[in-house]
């Protein structure tokens, strides 16, 4: 079982928090030529393109373990022990900080306080997640869930649902500026995962 820090933004950390996030998709990078690809990946199986180009991902294997990395500092004052984190995502009534927030990449392991246990690892176009029927991965990326009635050929007819179009602006937020925006439809990990509010070393 390996131990495999990852980022997240105050948004998504409220949406695990919330139960609403149980899944991340994460840009392949480099991106892999579009044909030659395995789908399912086991602790067995490897990734290949076309090419031969072997992927490894980064987020680990089913059972695995990914502590989470978000913004943070140490507090002070009279309401907290001293050098006690405090996490941005929590946002207003936070006890007075010592310091400057920092970014999630800065966060020591030591005092991450959300571990996800991934449950399956896929590759898929990022245009190609599931919004309809039970396994609506849009909200299970943690965007919300919108509840409106659409005609029944709005798919044909060239239209995303709300969660969707809710999800492709998330993405793009995160990854236009990278080079893997949505219009892009870059191949991605899809990281599914269960929630344990504990420090990975308490796991």
């Amino acid at each position: 079982m390996k131990k495999i820090p990852i980022l997240f933004s105050g948004p998504m950390v409220r949406a695990i928090l919330a139960g609403r996030k149980t899944q991340t998709r994460r840009a392949i990078k480099p991106q892999p030529d579009e044909d030659g690809l395995c789908r399912d990946l086991s602790r067995d199986e490897k990734l290949f393109d076309s090419s031969g180009r072997e992927y490894k991902c980064p987020f680990g294997f089913p059972d695995d373990l990914l502590w989470v990395r978000e913004t943070f500092a140490m507090a002070t004052g009279s309401s907290v022990l001293p050098d006690t984190p405090v996490y941005r995502a929590d946002g207003e009534g936070l006890p007075i900080l010592a310091h400057k927030w920092k970014p999630s990449i800065f966060m020591p392991r030591s005092i991450s306080r959300l571990t996800l246990l991934v449950k399956e690892i896929t590759v898929e176009r990022v245009q190609d997640i599931s919004d309809r029927g039970p396994s609506n991965d849009c909200t299970d990326e943690g965007v919300f869930h919108c509840g409106l009635n659409l005609p029944d050929d709005w798919r044909e007819r060239g239209y995303h649902s709300i969660e969707k179009c809710a999800f492709r602006d998330l993405w793009d937020s995160i990854n236009k500026k990278r080079g893997f925006g949505w219009d892009n439809n870059p191949w991605v990990w899809v990281v599914e995962f269960g929630v344990i509010c504990r420090n990975v070393e308490e796991v």
